[in-house]
């Protein structure tokens, strides 16, 4: 036995309603006319309820009269007026609901003109004066259902109406002939300028009506041929979608295989320095060295990853000058020996609210275009000052400089003039977009063989960095959830030197078991990516068990969108790769 859903009750009472509503019925029941032409059936309800008004009222107008003649003689012609009159009307809402809308019109207006021309002729001009305002509808009908030709037609119809008017106060009443000519102005004027607004206004509705179903031809014309070539066209687009999607890989790939084969490099190369085990300075060079090294490879990381990021970026207040200091050690190791890092900072503090992590990446990425354009070294320059409320940064370059065609296409993705392999397109779309995004503007100046300045400007911030000051997590109750075992190790270590408790697992199961065990949780660290589960899986059970705890999420990707927060719950991200140190110093409120 079937049952009846509760909205297809609801509705159906609703469409009960509406059929028992008179005044919806009998607007469905106008409209419903076999008239073609789109603005004629939009008229059609207005002159059919006009014609049942005027048919209706007419006879109940002259009940009155009949009921107080008392015996008075008949006006045999007024009489017949009054049923021509009637029947005129009824005969007009006849034809507009057999669908003869323009015949209709005619008739109804044509008619009306005669009994208005009657009456002028009867009683004169003088008369009728205080019927003007009623016997003004001809023309405003006529401009609004005939068009521009019946507008002026029934106008000047109207005119000799009232010259007709004039002409018998003039001799057949008792008005003298400047009364007569006075009046057939004033009442002619008015008509003129009542047709001359029409004329204007249904003039321009009317063309705007034809010059949008023109339109509306036109579009349909170009949307089937638009369809056709589609449907033509769909397969090879596809096909040359999905070649420029692995040209594209291919491309970033060897790029970034190019970049990390050199990172390695260096990696390997301090790694390996034979004295460092004898010399106490030279082991602390190599891993200084080798820091540096990763770091290189964190940011050609965080540039992959910057290209499919749809959130918006974390923004704090950051002191510029702060932030170039602390690159400083990193683009001289991009640069080597060979090229000078030279600095020209102001002394005042330069903040600005922008995305840390995405600011050093453009340095980065202009930084090693910078190297590529010196092969035989050079000099670099950072520079930057307070100009006109904005921080003005200039990164500037004498290596071998761009000429227009390079300079037009600096920052479309995936543009490189470097050989195949060497280069991949991504690092300047990256610093476009990061630019874009902080609310300031970039200029290029460079010429062949004369070097190449970025123009950074950025907004001035004046809000002072409210980040939470770093707490000790001495006495801490962490849970440490990350799958990879050393870098478990590694981390779990360092919380453990900073004087916290560590439960550390390697899975969402072992998480969730050793939670369940403990008798207090402050801190949960999961990794997002586990083998049997998700980080969203791991906070939902955790934050069960202990409603208190701060969440916080490790992931290769800062912005992700995967995350789904728990109600009442603080949730961080926090961007792999990251030191150890850095982990203490987010635990402890670092942002």
């Amino acid at each position: 036995m079937s049952q009846t859903r509760p909205h297809s009750v609801a509705g159906a009472a609703e469409s009960s309603q509406r059929s028992l509503n008179p005044f919806r019925w009998l607007a469905r029941w106008l409209r419903n006319v076999p008239v073609d032409d789109p603005l004629e059936w939009r008229n059609a309800p207005m002159l059919q309820i006009l014609l049942l008004i005027l048919g209706t009222a007419f006879p109940l107008s002259m009940i009155p009269h009949w009921a107080t003649r008392h015996g008075e003689a008949i006006d045999w012609a007024a009489e017949i007026r009054s049923l021509f009159t009637v029947i005129l009307f009824w005969f007009c809402f006849w034809l507009v609901r057999r669908g003869r809308f323009k015949p209709s019109a005619i008739l109804f207006i044509s008619g009306t003109l005669v009994l208005i021309s009657i009456s002028y002729r009867h009683h004169g001009l003088q008369a009728e004066l205080a019927l003007q305002a009623t016997q003004i509808y001809p023309i405003v009908l006529g401009g609004l259902l005939l068009g521009r030709r019946a507008l002026w037609a029934i106008t000047v119809g109207m005119l000799c109406i009232l010259g007709m008017g004039a002409l018998v106060d003039n001799f057949e009443g008792d008005h003298d002939t400047a009364m007569a000519v006075i009046n057939f102005i004033r009442c002619g004027l008015g008509f003129v300028i009542v047709a001359v607004i029409l004329d204007r206004s249904v003039s321009a509705l009317r063309e705007t009506l034809a010059l949008a179903n023109l339109r509306g031809e036109d579009l349909l014309r170009t949307q089937k041929t638009l369809q056709q070539e589609i449907q033509e066209k769909e397969r090879s687009q596809a096909q040359l979608i999905q070649a420029q999607k692995v040209e594209a890989v291919g491309r970033v790939s060897s790029g970034i295989a190019h970049d990390f084969n050199n990172i390695l490099g260096v990696i390997m190369g301090y790694a390996s320095r034979p004295d460092a085990s004898e010399s106490l300075p030279v082991a602390n060079d190599s891993l200084d060295g080798i820091k540096l090294a990763a770091q290189r490879g964190a940011m050609a990381i965080r540039r992959i990853l910057s290209l499919g990021r749809s959130e918006n970026s974390v923004r704090e207040v950051v002191d510029v000058r702060t932030v170039i200091g602390d690159m400083l050690p990193l683009i001289q190791q991009i640069f080597g020996k060979r090229v000078v890092l030279h600095t020209e900072l102001t002394d005042e503090a330069l903040p600005v609210k922008l995305d840390r992590s995405e600011f050093e990446l453009t340095m980065l990425n202009i930084a090693t275009n910078a190297r590529d354009a010196m092969p035989d070294g050079g000099v670099f320059t950072i520079a930057a000052s307070a100009e006109d409320g904005h921080v003005l940064m200039t990164l500037a370059d004498n290596g071998l400089g761009m000429n227009s065609e390079t300079r037009e296409r600096l920052f479309d993705l995936f543009y490189t003039t470097k050989p195949e392999g060497l280069g991949s397109g991504i690092g300047l779309a990256v610093v476009k977009r990061f630019v874009d995004d902080a609310g300031g503007r970039i200029d290029v100046r460079s010429e062949a063989e004369r070097g190449t300045s970025f123009r950074i400007q950025l907004p001035l911030s004046s809000a002072h960095d409210e980040s939470a000051p770093v707490v000790s997590i001495h006495g801490m109750h962490i849970l440490l959830v990350e799958d990879d075992e050393a870098l478990r190790d590694l981390l779990a270590d360092a919380l453990h030197a900073a004087g916290a408790s560590v439960l550390a697992a390697g899975s969402g199961k072992q998480a969730i078991k050793l939670a369940r065990q403990a008798e207090r949780l402050d801190v949960l660290v999961s990794d997002f990516h586990l083998p049997d589960a998700t980080g969203n899986d791991v906070l939902q059970h955790v934050t069960t068990l202990h409603p208190n705890v701060r969440c916080l999420i490790i992931s290769a990707n800062e912005n992700l969108a995967a995350i789904q927060p728990i109600a009442g719950q603080t949730t961080q991200v926090l961007a792999k790769p990251f030191a150890p140190s850095r982990l203490v110093e987010v635990v402890g409120g670092k942002a």
